[in-house]
């Protein structure tokens, strides 16, 4: 038997129809009062609460369905989904692995255990899990779109690309599919096809955030400057606790040389989300526009502890501390960037000025011979590369 989630039910007519929460939540108190022994009745109360807010009260529904159904597959999946959502990675994985042990063709199960697995960076664990949620389920818009997102983190874009094409065969009002495959048409340069495709999920969920914000970088990148940020605003609009349109929308405004509305923006992004490290990168290159040198350098430090990979963030800072003659701390920077990086021009570049800087200070001419030939050879380094 193939289970579909309740929601998933709810909202697959029209697409965007809204669901009257409140008609749905009366239904199924009513049905309990009728019969306090309806597990299916409190597992469907639970999934409405859960989309309330009302996390203690969905899981007394999915505990009492639990108890008095302990064969229910759905209530270990519902409470498996309510368990994720609160961060109680174990838990989850108990109950969606007991929902699989109970109903082996579960395809919803092996859904949703596959986007645990993804959270907690078991890759390979949840490609088989989507792979096993679409073999039981063909029509699987949601596992065809989990999958192709994780295909195109690993840059096989025909796989993703293809996934994308069946999520939208499957359930043509699929709005994230229509978003996703947007984006990486963007990185495919196929322009044209991306804006039809976040307008395709506009047109199916207008309430989504991530699609209007998506589609105001397209239209940043395409020159369209008003229409980005009326994007960026209706993104804010859906979901003022966003902030990554804040961020977007700070980029935008830097590229307009709004530089204390850039400020404002990213301030914002940042106090949404204190672990944004381009937010934080971001607002130390204003800083170092308004000469603001060591509060930009902190910034930028915040950016790099958050995320220690962040390459353009050690050349950035690197050149902020020659701006401060700490020439060794420049040339720590580019070293790491290079390392991070080898084949960056830029790194290479910077740190052959960096190497000049310190031609000119030093007094022992051996020591300046060889200063000298690092410099010449990282120049050529980096013409190689740009080529």
């Amino acid at each position: 038997m193939i289970f579909k989630s309740f929601w998933e039910r709810l909202t697959k007519e029209k697409g965007n129809m809204k669901v009257d929460m409140e008609k749905n939540m009366d239904y199924y108190n009513h049905a309990i009062e009728s019969n306090p022994y309806d597990s299916a009745a409190y597992v469907s109360r639970g999934l409405l609460k859960i989309e309330n807010g009302d996390t203690d009260g969905a899981m007394k529904d999915f505990d009492k369905a639990i108890g008095l159904h302990p064969d229910s597959a759905l209530a270990y999946n519902n409470r498996g989904l309510l368990k994720s959502r609160m961060n109680d990675f174990d838990g989850a994985m108990e109950d969606y692995e007991q929902a699989i042990k109970l109903s082996p063709d579960f395809a919803l199960a092996y859904y949703n255990r596959g986007i645990l697995r993804k959270t907690i960076g078991d890759i390979d664990g949840a490609i088989k899990d989507y792979d096993k949620s679409i073999e039981l389920d063909p029509n699987s818009a949601g596992a065809f779109c989990a999958r192709a997102a994780i295909k195109a983190e690993m840059s096989d874009t025909d796989g993703a690309m293809n996934d994308y094409d069946m999520a939208i065969k499957a359930d043509s009002h699929h709005a994230l599919a229509y978003c996703n495959r947007g984006k990486l048409k963007v990185e495919l340069d196929d322009l044209k096809g991306a804006m039809k495709d976040y307008d395709k999920a506009i047109k199916l969920a207008p309430e989504y955030a991530l699609t209007y914000c998506n589609r105001g970088n397209l239209k940043s990148l395409t020159g369209d400057i008003n229409g980005a940020m009326r994007d960026y605003d209706m993104a804010i609009e859906c979901d003022p606790n966003d902030g990554v349109s804040f961020y977007c929308r700070g980029i935008l405004k830097a590229q307009m040389n709004d530089n204390e509305a850039a400020m404002a923006e990213f301030d914002k992004a940042i106090e949404l989300n204190p672990g944004f490290a381009q937010a934080y990168y971001s607002r130390g290159i204003q800083k170092f526009f308004k000469n603001e040198i060591e509060d930009a350098i902190k910034d930028i430090d915040v950016s790099i502890e958050l995320a220690p990979d962040y390459v353009t963030a050690y050349i950035s800072r690197g050149s902020l501390k020659l701006e401060l003659n700490d020439k060794e701390g420049a040339m720590a920077d580019y070293d790491k960037a290079i390392e991070l990086e080898p084949d960056n021009a830029l790194a290479y570049g910077n740190r052959a000025k960096c190497y000049q800087k310190m031609v000119e200070k030093e007094p022992d001419s051996v020591k300046k011979k060889e200063l000298k030939q690092k410099a010449k050879e990282d120049e050529a380094k980096a013409k190689s590369l740009k080529i």
